[in-house]
């Protein structure tokens, strides 16, 4: 069961266009901001602390 758009035919919904989910999974957390940011951040104080020591 999947969720009915009531303005698109059911027939041109096909089971071709849904992304597998494992790879679904993947893309969102690849294109996730709040993954980003703190791996940003984390990357950053990496770096400071290497030109630090």
């Amino acid at each position: 069961m999947g969720i009915v758009i009531p303005s698109v035919p059911r027939n041109l919904l096909s089971e071709h266009t849904e992304i597998p989910k494992a790879t679904s999974r993947l893309m969102s957390v690849l294109t996730d901001l709040h993954f980003w940011v703190p791996v940003a951040v984390l990357l950053a104080g990496l770096l400071l602390l290497s030109f630090m020591h």
